[in-house]
C-alpha cells in the first residue's frame, strides 16, 4: 500500500513539474518548503506579489499569519480541533496519521526505505534531467 501510494503520489508530481518545465502550465509561483521554513517571511511577500495583493498586505498581517501557521499552532489544532475537516486521529500511534508532523525538511527518508527512497530519487533526477533540456 505505501509503495502504491507513494508511486501514485511521485508520479502526478513528476507530471505537474514536466508541465512547468516545458511551460505547458504558465503564471506559476513554485516555492519550496525549505523556502517556507527558512525564511516564511520573504515567502510570504513572494506569494502576496505573486497574487498581486502586496498593497494589501502589512508587516502585522505577515506576522500574524506566520504565527498562526506555526509548526506548533498547526500541531496544537490537529491534536485538538483536528484538520481537514475536523478529522481526529484517535488510534494508538496517531502521531504517524497527522498531517502536521514535525515541521522539518526531509522527514521522509526516515520513513521510506532504501529502495523507495532510490526511486523518489531516480524520479527527481528524471525531473532535473528533464528541465535542463527544456530551460535553454
Amino acid at each position: 500500500l505505501l509503495e502504491e501510494y507513494i508511486e501514485f503520489s511521485v508520479n502526478k508530481i513528476e507530471k505537474i513539474f514536466h508541465d512547468i518545465v516545458k511551460r505547458e502550465l504558465k503564471d506559476i509561483l513554485l516555492i519550496r518548503y525549505e523556502s517556507l521554513l527558512s525564511d516564511p517571511r520573504y515567502s510570504m511577500l513572494l506569494i502576496s506579489q505573486y497574487l498581486q495583493i502586496n498593497h494589501l498586505i502589512t508587516e502585522e498581517i505577515i506576522q500574524e499569519t506566520i504565527k498562526a501557521n506555526s509548526f506548533a499552532n498547526m500541531r496544537h489544532k490537529e491534536e485538538t480541533v483536528g484538520i481537514y475537516g475536523g478529522l481526529h486521529h484517535n488510534e494508538e500511534n496517531r502521531v504517524l496519521n497527522y498531517k502536521v508532523r514535525e515541521g522539518k525538511s526531509g522527514v521522509y527518508k526516515k520513513y521510506l526505505s532504501h529502495e523507495q527512497l532510490n526511486y523518489v530519487q531516480n524520479k527527481y533526477m528524471n525531473f532535473e534531467t528533464a528541465k535542463n533540456l527544456y530551460s535553454a
